[in-house]
């Protein structure tokens, strides 16, 4: 699997992305890309635009979550 670290780029909250980092580095895709997640429903997080929508998708896909 393809490690989904270009989508650190959409995360804008050092602490959000210090977890994803290390998630990443523990191979614990499915933990970063939650956290990701998380971070884009604080109400705080800009709205997600299609392009961050497909790339959280096919991340998803990869990894066999719906």
């Amino acid at each position: 699997m393809t490690r989904p670290r270009p989508l650190a780029a959409l995360i804008s909250n050092p602490r959000y992305l210090q977890f994803f980092e290390e998630f990443l580095e523990a191979n614990e895709f499915g933990l970063a890309l939650e956290t990701l997640c998380d971070f884009l429903l604080e109400p705080t997080t800009p709205a997600a635009n299609a392009t961050w929508i497909d790339q959280i998708e096919a991340a998803h896909n990869l990894m066999h979550v719906q």
